[in-house]
């Protein structure tokens, strides 16, 4: 069977996290030869990502937690990649339905991509795009939208920054 039926599969969401785990485990292992901190970092991110995508919320936000743990051993504290980890959590809380503790991370990456100050990134775009799919899912559409119109206002230079000194909700 190939990966991208195993996927498509409903039926296989038990044997996917089972198989996902042991995958990840696999390429935790791999620390011992060649593999820096920060490749295990990106691999265990990596199996939680695809955990949370196949629907296993709770092992994905584990796994995200131990990332969590390893980031700023590895990364410094406003590397995008750290913000990318904060995005993913903030995604694995919002899709298990826990929107405060999702909106804590997508807050957090906002916070972090905001230092860089490139309102066209990709990393920020998706933070965005994330945040507001967890508004809509909490109810919050208000929010939702005012959080799109001040990211638009900023991308064109207007009100500098105002999305991340807005306390949304």
């Amino acid at each position: 069977m190939s990966w991208a039926s195993f996927f498509a599969n409903p039926s296989c969401d038990i044997q996917a996290s089972h198989k996902i785990s042991t995958i990840t485990e696999h390429e935790s292992n791999k620390l011992a030869g060649n593999w820096t901190v920060g490749d295990r970092i990106r691999s265990l991110a990596r199996g939680a990502f695809v955990l949370n995508e196949i629907g296993d919320h709770t092992e994905a936000q584990n796994l995200f937690k131990q990332v969590e743990a390893m980031d700023y051993e590895v990364f410094a504290a406003d590397d995008p990649e750290v913000a990318e980890h904060k995005v993913n959590m903030g995604r694995a809380y919002s899709d298990s339905g826990n929107y405060q503790r999702a909106e804590e991370y997508f807050k957090q990456a906002l916070q972090m991509l905001h230092k860089k100050e490139d309102m066209q990134s990709t990393y920020l775009l998706d933070a965005v795009k994330y945040y507001k799919i967890m508004l809509e899912r909490a109810g919050r559409h208000r929010d939702a939208v005012l959080l799109g119109a001040q990211t638009a206002a900023e991308s064109h230079g207007e009100n500098q920054h105002n999305v991340f000194r807005t306390s949304v909700g």
